[in-house]
């Protein structure tokens, strides 16, 4: 859990600057072209323990933080980490 909430804070910042900067249309294609891959892969039932809590934590926290950040939709990231 420590690793997720420390790439947290840089992913919310980098969200609320993109927020600020970029026109609505590329974020939300943006957001689309994320969170459809999460949700077809949890679909299918994929799933891979993860071994390495750091070299994943840090990552998905941070690509977190900039998804909630500006969409305020974590649910398919979470739900597939949590599934794995």
């Amino acid at each position: 859990m420590l690793p997720i909430l420390i790439g947290l804070l840089p992913g919310i910042g980098v969200g609320a600057f993109a927020l600020a900067s970029l026109e609505a249309g590329w974020i939300k294609l943006s957001t689309y072209s994320v969170i459809l891959p999460l949700i077809l892969i949890q679909a299918a039932g994929w799933r891979r323990p993860i071994q390495s809590r750091w070299l994943v934590g840090l990552p998905f926290g941070t690509t977190l933080g900039i998804l909630y950040s500006v969409t305020t939709i974590s649910g398919p990231p979470l739900a597939i980490l949590f599934n794995n």
